[in-house]
Order: structure tokens, then C-alpha cells, then sequence
């Protein structure tokens, strides 16, 4: 298949049937569509100019291993979200035109639309004439407070799928979802041994592996509070590293843009404080707080990735899950009377927590099988006691690799 891009475009090898029943080939320009489109960008040849179809121009086409139906349809516009149900059971139907998506082709049938509420509908039948499976939550006007639902599609089915009568058990555990319609037409299929002439899978993710590693920034910060006689700890910013597997599973419609990003990551740093409480010129005490913790890490975060050119441009966001496998917990009192000096080593803090939560945000780049990318976290920081709360900020600057 060639898979030419002109700028955003993205035309695939593709056909179209017109209204006389003849097949032209060409390319289309392919959305991996997450709803049902109503319009198409077709080509003969990538050199011309793109002519748009509607539903009411040709009968279907075929592009990705995907194949559309033109329909003049009933729309379903029934709202989903319980606390905007709708009193009665009878859908709320409008006529739309659209390109209904094929899921089972043969002697019986099925077909999809996502509209644009986001609600799949389902639809048997065939060439222009398509029936609606009827599914309605509703609240019962008796009832106020009870939700009710208009299963009418058990019926539809039933008849449109009689001629296999060992499947009519199947329909007390049918729900209105395309998992379990497509399951039961591909059971009625088996049962009438009738071939398919077209059967399109659900959508699949695939999941990515790799690897990235490169330098963090680390700064802790405390509130202001009375430690050692100050009114706040002010530790510098040091650099450290962070190394870590990533798993990318990506879905598969919209063409790949959205993605669920995952790390197991290993992420050091250690930082440190002076302080100095003078009584005199020849009595005073140096103190030095050290503070280090290397966290295993899960990453896990929502990735939206946009093609610039041959490259893609990625935000990621989310949330980070971090246990200390190392501390150091530490102040090193250098206390000097007159001539002499003392040290004391000692727990800096009694309490602190090795679990450590956070959120993150990322802005990148990804090129072939390489990566970049510039990333922020703020953690809840290691302090576990009373009236002391510590934030870890870290700005890592990270190079990948995919497998």
C-alpha cells in the first residue's frame, strides 16, 4: 500500500463506488476516523486536485481495510449521561446523512455510527435502506428516580437473525455494545454457514518499547518554619541522571495521536544546606544538612502527539508514583568552642516518608526511532512530619530510543 503525505494530507490506495455501481479506484485521504465522517477527499491520481464526496454522491468506498456505506439515516440524540435522561422511551430520531462504517458484510448486515455526541449506534440492513437498533436509557415519568431501558434491539435482532434459532439464547446476556453485537452476528454466521464478505475487527492498540536516559535538575523546598534557629532551608539545585524502560501504548483510531505513556524509572539526587548558629566569635556551629534519595519510579502519563513534517511534536501529562530504594537523611554538626571542634553526626529529620507522589508535564519531539524531550515533575517531597512540607521540583532534559 503506498502511503503518501502532502503536508497534513494523508491519501491512502483506496475506492469508491459511484451511484451506477462502478468501482473507481484512487486514493482517499485517510482521518482514522474516530467518528463517522460526512464528507471524503478523493483522488484518481495523488497529482490531481482532490474531488469531495458526500454520502448522497456515491454508494460507499474502502480505504484502510475500512469500508463506508452512504446512508440517509435516523440519528439517535438521546443524551447518555444519567442526570440528563430524558423522560419516555422513544429515542429522540433526527435524519442525518452520513457514511456508516461496516463492521459485518454478508447475507445479514451490521454497520456503526459514532456520532457526534460520541454514542455508537448500531444499524442492520443493507444497500440504501438502514434500520436503527433501538436503545434507550430513560427515566420513567411514574418513577422520577428510576432508570429504565428501551431494549427494543433484542426484538430487531431477533427477527432479522431468525433463521438460526439456536442464537436466541444468546440474546439475555446481549448488550448494546459493538463487542457484543459483533460477537453475535459472527455466531449467527457460524450457524447458517454463510460466508462473510467483509468483517471489520475492533480497533487495536499497539504498545511501543524503549528506553530514555539524561540529566534532571533536582531543588527541594520546605515551607518556612523554625529549623535550627531559621525561619527557612534554602538548598541549592543540583544536577543528577534518570534512566528508564517506557512502554507507549498507542490507540489505534485518529491516527495514532493519543497514546497511554509508561516508565519504570530509576531517578537519584541528593541535595544539601549550610547554616551556621554563631554565640560568639570564638562558639559557634556549622551545620550541613544533606537530604538524598534514589526512587524507583512509575511514570505513567497521557501522551497527544501532532505530525510536523516527518517528525511529531508530543505533550505528555500525568502522574508519578515513586518509592525510595536509598536515603540519606543527614546533619553534620561542627561545633566550635574556642580551640576545639566537635562533630556530631545525626537523623536530620525523625520522620520522613520513602513514598513520594507527583505530577508531571512534558513537551517533545520524536523523529524515526528517536526522542526528545523537556520535562517537569513536583513531588510531595520526602518530609513526613507535622507543620513541615517539603516539594521536590525536577526539570529533566531526556533522549529515547524505541526498540
Amino acid at each position: 500500500m503506498i502511503n503518501t503525505c502532502f503536508g497534513q494530507e494523508n491519501y491512502l490506495q483506496a475506492y469508491v463506488v459511484d451511484l451506477n455501481g462502478d468501482t473507481v479506484h484512487g486514493f482517499i485521504d485517510y482521518r482514522n476516523w474516530g467518528k463517522n465522517p460526512d464528507r471524503i477527499l478523493f483522488k484518481k491520481q495523488l497529482t490531481e486536485k482532490p474531488v469531495t464526496h458526500t454520502p448522497l454522491s456515491i454508494r460507499n468506498f474502502s480505504v484502510a481495510d475500512e469500508i463506508y456505506a452512504g446512508a440517509i439515516l435516523l440519528n439517535d440524540l438521546s443524551p447518555v449521561i444519567t442526570d440528563e435522561l430524558e423522560h419516555g422511551k422513544d429515542p429522540n430520531l433526527k435524519p442525518d446523512t452520513i457514511f456508516l462504517q461496516s463492521i459485518v458484510l454478508g447475507k445479514k448486515s451490521l454497520y456503526l455510527y459514532k456520532n457526534t455526541m460520541g454514542k455508537e449506534l448500531f444499524y442492520i440492513g443493507e444497500d440504501t435502506s438502514f434500520t436503527l437498533l433501538e436503545y434507550k436509557r430513560y427515566i420513567n415519568d411514574a418513577e422520577v428516580t428510576t432508570v429504565k431501558e428501551n431494549k427494543r434491539y433484542l426484538n430487531q435482532l431477533a427477527v432479522y437473525l431468525n433463521d438460526c434459532p439456536t442464537i436466541q439464547q444468546d440474546f439475555k446476556s446481549l448488550q448494546y455494545t459493538r463487542k457484543s453485537i459483533e460477537k453475535l452476528f459472527l455466531s449467527y454466521y457460524k450457524c447458517v454457514e454463510s460466508p462473510l464478505t467483509f468483517h471489520k475487527k475492533g480497533g487495536k492498540s499497539r504498545t511501543e518499547f524503549g528506553v530514555i536516559a539524561g540529566l534532571t535538575f533536582n531543588n527541594l523546598e520546605f515551607d518556612p518554619v523554625l529549623v535550627y534557629n531559621r525561619n527557612e532551608m534554602d538548598f541549592s539545585t543540583t544536577a543528577s541522571y534518570s534512566v528508564a524502560l517506557f512502554a507507549n501504548i498507542v490507540f489505534d483510531r485518529n491516527q495514532g495521536k493519543w497514546s497511554l505513556y509508561n516508565e519504570l524509572a530509576f531517578s537519584p539526587y541528593k541535595v544539601e544546606d549550610y547554616t551556621t548558629l554563631y554565640y560568639n566569635e570564638n562558639n559557634y556551629t556549622d551545620y550541613t544538612m544533606t537530604f538524598g534519595y534514589s526512587y524507583l519510579k512509575l511514570n505513567t502519563m497521557a501522551r497527544f502527539k501532532y505530525p510536523v513534517g516527518k517528525a511529531f511534536v508530543f505533550l505528555n501529562a500525568g502522574m508519578s508514583n515513586a518509592y525510595a530504594v536509598h536515603e540519606t537523611n543527614q546533619v553534620l554538626a561542627e561545633k566550635t568552642d574556642g580551640s576545639s571542634v566537635t562533630t556530631d553526626k545525626s537523623a536530620a529529620l525523625n520522620v520522613t516518608r520513602l513514598y513520594e507522589q507527583g505530577i508531571i508535564a512534558g513537551l517533545g519531539t520524536v523523529y524515526d526511532r528517536y526522542s526528545f524531550e523537556c520535562r517537569y515533575e513536583r513531588g510531595n517531597g520526602m518530609s513526613a512530619m507535622l507543620n513541615l512540607n517539603s516539594i521536590t521540583n525536577r526539570f529533566l532534559f531526556l533522549f529515547g530510543y524505541k526498540f
